[in-house]
């Protein structure tokens, strides 16, 4: 995953943002209490980044700004 992950840079406005999705708990872990918040052991947390660029024309179809 590292090589394909080389294939791909970034450059320009680049957006940042932390999300966390839910995972599942080993059979070994059910027996302990839960965190809850950020904190949780449920959830796993992901960097995820994007390349975004400035639209000239930011007008919808009816011709008003968005």
């Amino acid at each position: 995953m590292g090589q394909r992950d080389a294939q791909y840079t970034l450059s320009g406005m680049i957006e940042l943002d932390e999300g966390f999705f839910s995972t599942e708990r080993d059979e070994n872990e059910k027996t302990e209490p839960l965190k809850r918040g950020r904190g949780s052991q449920k959830k796993s947390k992901v960097l995820v980044m994007v390349e975004s660029q400035q639209v000239e024309n930011p007008k919808n179809q009816n011709g008003s700004i968005i």
